[in-house]
């Protein structure tokens, strides 16, 4: 088990897409060894490193990443709520913007709402992912 999440690590971060590149089949193919694995969440944060350096990759809509790190809900929020902090992407913002509309008490809400709110003016953040945020904070506020 260890040594497919380890081999999984090295072959992520040995992947080097060019922009707009399509990698989604190569995704599948790294993922469908470690996906029925105990502790594959290991992989999360490298899984969102992935998505940080490649913003302009496109890894599916929503792809076999968000569906892998999905599989592993609540327990990926804090770290996605960090790789927001630090590169806001299109995936890691519609997966933030997926979680409200959730069963959630209104301070977890809240704090989700925020973290979007951050998005939409963050200095890293394109101007796609910030219109994408702007959009994501009309939709929330409507169904608030």
């Amino acid at each position: 088990m260890r040594k497919e999440l380890e081999e999984f690590r090295h072959k992520l971060k040995s992947l080097r897409p060019a922009p707009f590149d399509d990698v989604v089949a190569d995704l599948y193919d790294l993922l469908e060894p470690i996906e029925k694995l105990d502790q594959a969440e290991e992989v999360i944060p490298e899984v969102f490193a992935f998505m940080e350096e490649h913003p302009e990759v496109d890894i599916g809509s929503p792809g076999p990443l968000v569906h892998f790190v999905e599989r592993f809900y609540p327990i990926y929020v804090e770290q996605l709520i960090v790789s927001l902090e630090r590169q806001p992407t299109h995936n890691t913002l519609w997966m933030l913007n997926r979680i409200p509309n959730s069963n959630l008490s209104s301070e977890q809400r809240e704090r989700l709402i925020t973290v979007l709110r951050s998005v939409h003016s963050h200095r890293k953040a394109s101007s796609i992912v910030k219109d994408e945020a702007a959009e994501f904070l009309e939709h929330q506020n409507k169904n608030g």
